[in-house]
């Protein structure tokens, strides 16, 4: 018997369409719910809500707030996982999110290697009652 997360779910905090669209469809086919939000307030209410045992932060696209981002996320339940990825060229900006906390930080081009295994590793399959709840800033996969 696999021991399986009590916590289920993914939220990510990212404005990328490429990455949103792949960590969107790789959480549906891994049975995972997965949101997309865009601020710490939405952070925030989406891990409350969701019991989201996975939160990716796209350092790149998050801009000054990205390790407050880091930090907000930080603050919830000690199971919630947190990876933090950038551009490879942005070592400093990753440096400051695994000081901030982030249990995994990484270039984009690993966190793209290792997407499947982070959801398959660190969130719960959906029953068959459906997905995650999600609120209108909120953008569901």
């Amino acid at each position: 018997m696999t021991n399986q997360p009590s916590r289920q779910g993914v939220v990510a905090v990212l404005a990328d369409m490429i990455f949103e669209t792949k960590i969107c469809s790789t959480a549906n086919t891994l049975g995972a719910p997965a949101i997309v939000v865009r601020s710490t307030d939405a952070l925030d209410a989406a891990i409350s809500r969701t019991g989201a045992s996975l939160v990716l932060v796209d350092l790149n696209t998050a801009g000054d707030s990205a390790i407050d981002l880091v930090k907000a996320a930080k603050a919830h339940p000690s199971e919630l996982h947190v990876v933090a990825f950038a551009s490879h060229v942005n070592a400093d900006l990753l440096e400051k999110a695994e000081q901030a906390g982030a249990h995994s930080v990484m270039p984009r081009s690993q966190f793209s290697a290792e997407l499947p295994n982070l959801i398959t590793t660190h969130c719960k399959k959906l029953d068959t009652t459906g997905a995650a709840p999600n609120a209108p800033e909120d953008s569901p996969c």
